[in-house]
């Protein structure tokens, strides 16, 4: 990714975080059970442009209240009760206390869970979070059945109040095509019933972020809103073309 590519990407994910942490604090109608389903719409509408899904994620999470090295442990061990069974490490650093936790055996096998807590310093101040992400390489309606089941249930044990949460998933197509990117996001778009707010078009780079009204969370920008975002980059001369597509924006490298 070039440097162009790379700072309007990074400079466009922090701006939406900000304004969808914000945002999300107000609002209270978040249905976790939904997001397997957000998944659902997101792989098939890749696989229906004759994609493979690679990779997905749901990640989650929620400021807390740890303002020393004794509150820490002590939400550290709450996190033990409620995991016992789970896998705990600290690897601790300079101004920082973080602990993570991985599920040996994850309700599905072809599942990856984590948890952590991390606290930091910075500028005098710190800022503490709990994050929970559920991940995986296959993808399969048994999966997204799996995740309706349980996902509901670990938010609820993990957190106090309503996370943010964000739907994530990568895959790839085989089309060698010159005009693949305008042509594959154009598709995708009208597979999730999206409209284009805003875009950054390269030759090999293709990234959108538009609105949908099959996704509840929302973003607000400047004059409108965006819950749906979609990157595209062509791997060089006749490789893959990677796609990755976000609600309410991307959390997956690409």
């Amino acid at each position: 990714m070039n440097k162009k590519i790379k700072k309007f990407s990074i400079g466009l994910i922090s701006i939406v975080l900000i304004g969808f942490i914000f945002f999300l604090l107000g609002n209270t109608t978040t249905n976790a059970a939904k997001q397997g389903a957000d998944l659902w719409q997101m792989a098939e509408a890749i696989e229906h442009e004759n994609g493979q899904v690679i990779e997905w994620s749901l990640y989650t999470r929620e400021t807390v209240n740890v303002k020393d090295e004794g509150q820490f442990r002590s939400k550290l061990v709450e996190l033990k009760r409620k995991f016992p069974k789970w896998n705990w490490e600290q690897p601790n650093g300079e101004n920082r206390f973080a602990a993570v936790g991985t599920n040996p055996s994850a309700v599905d096998s072809a599942l990856q869970e984590k948890i952590q807590l991390i606290s930091t310093l910075k500028n005098g101040h710190r800022y503490s979070y709990v994050i929970y992400e559920v991940s995986g390489q296959n993808w399969s309606n048994h999966i997204a059945e799996s995740i309706k089941d349980f996902f509901p249930n670990r938010l609820a044990l993990i957190y106090k109040e309503k996370p943010a949460i964000f739907s994530c998933i990568k895959g790839e197509f085989n089309d060698k095509m010159d005009n693949v990117l305008l042509l594959k996001a154009g598709k995708l778009l009208k597979d999730l019933h999206a409209e284009e707010k805003e875009s950054l078009k390269e030759k090999d780079f293709y990234s959108v972020s538009a609105y949908s009204p099959d996704f509840t969370q929302a973003v607000p920008l400047k004059n409108s809103q965006m819950n749906v975002q979609i990157g595209l980059r062509k791997n060089g001369m006749g490789a893959k073309t990677t796609v990755v597509i976000g609600t309410p924006i991307i959390t997956i490298e690409y």
